[in-house]
């Protein structure tokens, strides 16, 4: 499971983030995030935020920027009014495609099988952890 730094980084806090043992404010309502700010949370021994997230925006018509949070390709605010939910298909969607055509690996050579990476398919749809991980170090 990802750490409280990498689940934060990117969102708008939805309430103050104070360091109880000075009392200062780490993180105001409706700031962004970021790498510095992860760091001092961290170092104030925090372990529960509140966030502003899209599934809980209340905005008349799509996600507003503050719910959305960082575009993770440009390093910023999303602009108003991108298409996200798009984007968002989209990247779910290449995987599967590319998995499908067997481009990105064979150049659409005919006659592979194709259902070799289903089951990995399910997995990062059901959120499961691999059959076979593989140890990176010890």
């Amino acid at each position: 499971m990802p750490s409280l730094g990498e689940r934060i980084i990117g969102y708008l806090a939805a309430s103050q983030i104070v360091d109880s043992a000075t009392g200062k404010v780490i993180v105001d309502r409706d700031e962004e995030i970021d790498e510095e700010r992860v760091k001092r949370i961290i170092k104030a021994g925090i372990n529960q935020v509140y966030v502003r997230s899209p599934l809980s925006c209340r905005s008349r018509f799509g996600v507003c920027q503050c719910c959305y949070g960082r575009d993770l390709a440009r390093g910023r605010l999303v602009n108003p009014r991108t298409a996200v939910g798009i984007i968002a298909a989209q990247s779910i969607g290449e995987p599967g495609t590319q998995l499908t055509l067997r481009t990105f690996h064979t150049g659409g050579v005919v006659g592979t099988d194709i259902t070799s990476g289903l089951p990995r398919v399910e997995e990062l749809f059901e959120a499961r952890i691999p059959k076979a991980s593989a140890i990176i170090s010890e």
